[in-house]
Formats: C-alpha cells, structure tokens, sequence
C-alpha cells in the first residue's frame, strides 16, 4: 500500500489540532488553495469530505506562526 501525505478532514483537523471548522474558514480566506493543500474527490459532497495535504498545510501553519513570532 502506497503512503500517502492526502488524508480526510477528520484526521487532519486531529493531526493538526486545528477544528474542522478553522480549517474551513482558512480556506474561506484564501490562506489554502485547492489542488495544494486540500482537494475534493469524486466522492466530495461537502468540506467535510475533503483531503488535505499535511506537509503543505503544515509548511504553510508554520510559517504563519514563525511570522507571528517575527511580529511580536
């Protein structure tokens, strides 16, 4: 079986402690882009259905954090 960094909302929001719901409203605000760090399958019939890339959103988390830091 191939591994793969794609993984459903519920483990992502879990793997990256973040609510559903956050990740949504990041979408929402263009933070995340669809086709790099979330897409949506033939089976998609709402966000909660998506798939998330972790090392992009991981990348892209971090970085706003490290901002933040830089900022304060």
């Amino acid at each position: 079986m191939a591994i793969t960094n794609w993984v459903p909302a519920y483990k992502a929001a879990k793997d990256l402690d973040i609510p559903r719901k956050e990740l949504n409203a990041m979408c929402n605000k263009s933070i995340f882009k669809l086709g790099k760090h979330y897409g949506a399958g033939p089976s998609t019939r709402c966000r909660d259905t998506y798939y998330w890339n972790l090392p992009a959103v991981r990348a892209v988390l971090n970085k706003m954090a490290s901002d933040a830091t830089a900022v304060a």
